[in-house]
């Protein structure tokens, strides 16, 4: 694990104030997303260097926890912004845009958080909202069902937690992190969350991948690590078996919207590059690369692709964002059908954001091949997030809806 902290004053620039701190939705519910867009742009100025200097991304969860940017989902009247899932896969878009990492941490904590309510549809998970408010926790990752290597035991009304769970994003950074154990008593789950301090938890190994460089993906170790009865998660639905409803299609756009702002960030940021150093193309009889027919019949590709797939993703986060308003009430099928039409935004953003964001060179030149320009970034971030779970299964599974009107719940990532 790197080393590196700078201060938060490092990221402050023309437009963004550091120090913000949000009002709640009732007062005033655009201002979220106008700081996440502001925090967006002062991102990208820097995400290159940052990402090839190591430096871990304290400074920016440090600036998501004072804003209470942290809080945005979380009900006003528990102590929280108030805000929309809407507001929130817009806010997850406008920093991917600057720097996918911080999007895809931000969007992992906004999942993790948002557990508890999601399984307690009766009392909303107050308790645990009201901590996480009170105390703008940032909220770390260690979920995955289908891991059998972590295992819980019954101990009085808890548990105790042993094994290892790799892959997990955010915790090192994070206040608590949800922890989802395999029970060795009966075929359940054990989902709750711990403090990141309790004792016998261990972080071990390093993130040295290809993309997401500054996510801090990490192994956690657990040493007979204590989850207490208070912080097991209230189930509306009886025992656990897997993640709560409505858990995969909030979730599954969560991740698409960290591949949409990686495809508008290469746009933006190859836009910038072309109107200022690309050169024009010998034999093209134009003055400059921003008159040439063919750069700009690549950018009408690239536009075309990204606005198309941003209609899709909004459109299916309204879907599901009336699908957690009426949670109560939501019948197994409309749940299954959100989920399959969030699947296919993650899909068709998938191919568009893999198509785009390599053909950037085209329209940029062989000068902007240079590593400190980092134009690869957006497709190593989305590349690597991407292989998450297989998308050749999610499309039979979409598939099996649009021929056959099968609709499986949940339709899960693994």
């Amino acid at each position: 694990m790197n080393i590196h902290v700078d201060p938060i004053g490092e990221l402050a620039a023309e437009g963004f104030d550091p120090n913000t701190v949000l009002p709640a939705a009732s007062v005033d519910p655009a201002a979220p997303l106008r700081f996440a867009e502001a925090f967006g742009a002062a991102l990208a100025k820097v995400a290159t260097a940052r990402e090839q200097a190591n430096i871990r991304p304290t400074a920016e969860v440090a600036i998501l926890k004072s804003s209470g940017l942290v809080n945005l989902l979380i009900p006003e009247w528990f102590g929280g912004l108030g805000g929309s899932i809407t507001t929130a896969l817009k806010i997850l878009v406008a920093l991917s845009r600057g720097d996918a990492s911080i999007g895809a941490l931000l969007g992992y904590h906004y999942t993790n958080s948002g557990v508890a309510r999601l399984f307690d549809v009766e009392g909303d998970a107050e308790a645990v909202e009201r901590l996480s408010a009170e105390g703008r926790w940032f909220w770390g990752n260690v979920s995955q069902p289908g891991a059998r290597s972590l295992a819980a035991t019954p101990d009085g009304q808890g548990f105790r937690l042993n094994g290892v769970k790799h892959w997990n994003t955010g915790p090192s950074l994070a206040d608590v992190t949800t922890v989802l154990a395999n029970r060795d008593d009966v075929p359940e789950l054990a989902y709750g969350y711990v403090p990141i301090d309790r004792k016998g938890l261990v972080f071990s190994g390093t993130w040295d991948h290809l993309g997401l460089r500054r996510a801090e993906t990490l192994s956690l170790e657990f040493h007979d690590v204590e989850l207490k009865a208070d912080e097991v998660f209230r189930s509306s639905f009886g025992p656990v078996t897997s993640f709560p409803p409505l858990y995969v299609p909030i979730g599954e756009l969560y991740f698409a919207s960290y591949y949409l702002g990686s495809l508008l960030g290469a746009i933006d940021a190859a836009a910038l590059y072309t109107r200022q150093e690309t050169r024009p193309a010998p034999g093209s009889g134009v003055a400059s690369a921003t008159l040439d027919p063919y750069v700009l019949h690549q950018y009408g590709e690239f536009w075309t692709e990204a606005e198309a797939a941003l209609a899709f993703f909004l459109s299916v986060g309204r879907e599901v964002e009336d699908g957690f308003e009426r949670r109560r009430s939501i019948t197994a099928r409309e749940r299954a059908e959100l989920g399959v039409k969030a699947n296919a935004v993650r899909a068709f953003v998938t191919r568009a954001g893999l198509s785009v964001t390599p053909r950037i060179y085209e329209v940029t030149g062989a000068r902007a091949t240079r590593n400190d320009f980092g134009f690869d970034r957006f497709w190593r971030d989305i590349r690597t997030h991407t292989l998450h779970d297989n998308q050749h299964y999610k499309l039979r599974t979409i598939g099996d809806f649009a021929l056959n009107g099968v609709a499986h719940e949940p339709p899960s990532f693994a």
